[in-house]
């Protein structure tokens, strides 16, 4: 009886030494199942807050340019005071009211461009779009500079010359609209400035200051042209930088 009372007892024994076997496999995980190595916490960087700011520049400058290619729009639609009230509306939202630079508070949308008073002494802030991307993309370092390429092309032109002379890029954009004839003689003097936002704007000066219903209307469709370019130009930087930023 003896053989069989020892294996009775030598089957829990070897049970025993079974669980103590797996349970040292399983308590001690290997680098694998470590829940804190998982492949995004490695060489991820913190996302730049400068990037985020540019982006929402950009997408307020699209804005300001969309609202005032909606009032050049209704002002090509419209007769009458309609008509002359639209294409005022699109030359304020195109270039800030000189009251801008005064600290009143800037509309929304902002402006496009700021407003005609320029100071060596002092910094004029008109809440612009322009400006404030324009300063974005600087602050924004290397990431910046395809914003700065299109704020000088398509969007504004010579980026110095806002800088140093609003007021006397203004004053040039509407001398020259001023000084135009007849259409045809618009459309080769407005073509020499530098910029479709610029463009934009001389056709909105003459525009609000036609008297006949089918001269607003083909001035008003030219601004729009123009202002389309714009749109479509900041529309593709800003489906770059989503994509880069996704």
């Amino acid at each position: 009886m003896r053989p069989a009372r020892r294996f009775v007892t030598a089957l829990p024994l070897a049970a025993l030494a079974l669980a103590v076997a797996a349970c040292d496999l399983t308590a001690t995980p290997g680098p694998e199942a470590s829940p804190t190595a998982g492949p995004t916490a490695l060489g991820s960087e913190p996302p730049d807050p400068h990037a985020a700011i540019l982006t929402g520049a950009l997408e307020d400058l699209r804005a300001s340019a969309a609202a005032a290619r909606e009032a050049l729009a209704a002002a090509g639609n419209s007769s009458g005071q309609a008509g002359a009230d639209a294409a005022a509306l699109a030359v304020e939202r195109l270039a800030a009211d000189e009251e801008l630079g005064e600290g009143a508070d800037a509309p929304d949308p902002r402006p496009l461009f700021p407003g005609p008073e320029t100071s060596r002494a002092e910094t004029i802030d008109y809440g612009d779009a322009f400006s404030a991307t324009l300063s974005a993309a600087r602050a924004a370092g290397p990431t910046g500079a395809q914003v700065l390429d299109l704020l000088r092309d398509p969007v504004g032109g010579d980026l110095g010359s806002w800088q140093r002379d609003a007021a006397g890029t203004l004053e040039q954009i509407r001398t020259t609209a001023a000084g135009a004839g007849d259409l045809a003689a618009a459309e080769v003097a407005i073509a020499e400035l530098d910029g479709e936002g610029p463009k934009a704007l001389a056709w909105a000066y003459l525009a609000a200051d036609a008297s006949d219903d089918d001269d607003r209307a083909a001035f008003a469709e030219r601004g729009v042209a123009h202002l389309d370019l714009v749109l479509d130009a900041v529309d593709e930087a800003l489906a770059q930088r989503q994509g880069g930023e996704a």
